[in-house]
């Protein structure tokens, strides 16, 4: 089944997360921790109450080419043990930028985190962002997937796969206030699988899932269909939503070998 999450900022105000956890559907949290210098307002409190209820979580940095050292190094006392997610929109942000938190993060926490960023970053991704795990934006354009999922291959170049897609920035869920960003783990990786990466830095050994084609949404959702997995009430709409996703999660479960 597909592993669902979903990512805040002070544009969600105050989240109940005791609502967020109630029926077990959203298994981890990324939560805006840091711009400009300063930490997001609402990151010391969405991160304690993830601890409470137990919600696996990271912290996002929205990162400019204005960063300096220093705050750098603040940012990191700010996060303590959670875990950084580096977000790469900012058009003033090249990928030296990137590089320089990625360097310092690596000393500091002696491992590694995720890169944010989607097809079309302010400058092309380096073979030094390919080594972070990938947490793929994806909802510009809801008729196509551009981007796979990684299935258990070993070594990736994670800019041609994602570890986690934000499949949408209009998800309601109990717990929040309005709109917030749904994410999805790639069905190679269990929720454990995860928490076993933000404890250790490392995935633990995941059998390669079946490679199938990457077929146009249509295409898949027709073959899916035709092996008895439901893509939802709009059945072949060439519509890649959570749906089609968690209908490939479920083949995969199904089909491991």
């Amino acid at each position: 089944m597909t592993t669902f999450g979903v990512d805040i900022s002070h544009y969600q105000g105050q989240v109940n997360f005791d609502l967020l956890v109630a029926d077990g559907s959203v298994e981890f949290c990324g939560m805006k921790a840091w711009e400009d210098g300063q930490a997001d307002y609402t990151f010391e409190t969405n991160r304690s109450q993830c601890r409470r209820v137990g919600l696996p979580c990271f912290g996002y940095v929205y990162m400019h080419a204005s960063d300096t050292d220093d705050q750098i190094q603040r940012c990191f006392q700010t996060l303590a043990d959670t875990v950084i997610a580096l977000d790469w929109e900012a058009p003033d942000c090249g990928s030296n930028t990137v590089e320089r938190w990625m360097d310092a993060y690596e000393r500091h926490a002696q491992r590694q985190g995720l890169a944010y960023y989607g097809l079309y970053p302010p400058q092309p991704a380096t073979s030094r962002m390919s080594l972070w795990p990938r947490w793929f934006p994806e909802y510009t354009d809801p008729t196509n997937l551009k981007l796979p999922p990684w299935l258990g291959q070993p070594n990736p170049d994670w800019r041609n796969y994602y570890a986690i897609w934000q499949f949408s920035d209009k998800v309601i869920v109990d717990g929040i206030s309005g709109p917030c960003d749904g994410n999805q783990l790639s069905p190679a990786i269990s929720i454990d699988a995860f928490k076993h990466w933000l404890d250790t830095g490392n995935f633990p050994p995941i059998p390669p899932l079946p490679e199938i084609p990457i077929l146009p949404p249509a295409e898949m959702q027709l073959a899916l269909l035709l092996q008895g997995y439901s893509v939802g009430p709009s059945g072949v709409d060439g519509i890649w939503g959570p749906d089609s996703a968690d209908a490939l999660a479920r083949y995969y479960t199904d089909n491991p070998g």
